[in-house]
């Protein structure tokens, strides 16, 4: 299969077919990193959210780290 040059419009233009056995023959994958407005669960730090992405079995990134901010300027 051709590779695309554009992934984002790729996935788009995937998601907007109307025939599904297209959309069966195209390699999309998803990796989560956030959500949008989510009612009944809060995540306090970003980190939350990838550990129930990781707990619900959704794909997302393997290496991940915390990052602080420094008070010295």
């Amino acid at each position: 299969m051709k590779t695309f040059p554009n992934a984002r419009n790729a996935a788009a233009g995937t998601l907007k077919q109307l025939d599904p056995r297209l959309v069966a023959q195209r390699p999309i994958r998803a990796v989560f990193y956030a959500t949008g407005a989510v009612d009944g669960i809060e995540f306090k730090k970003h980190s939350e959210m990838l550990e129930a992405f990781a707990r619900l079995g959704c794909p997302r990134k393997k290496l991940w780290w915390f990052a602080t901010a420094s008070r010295r300027f």
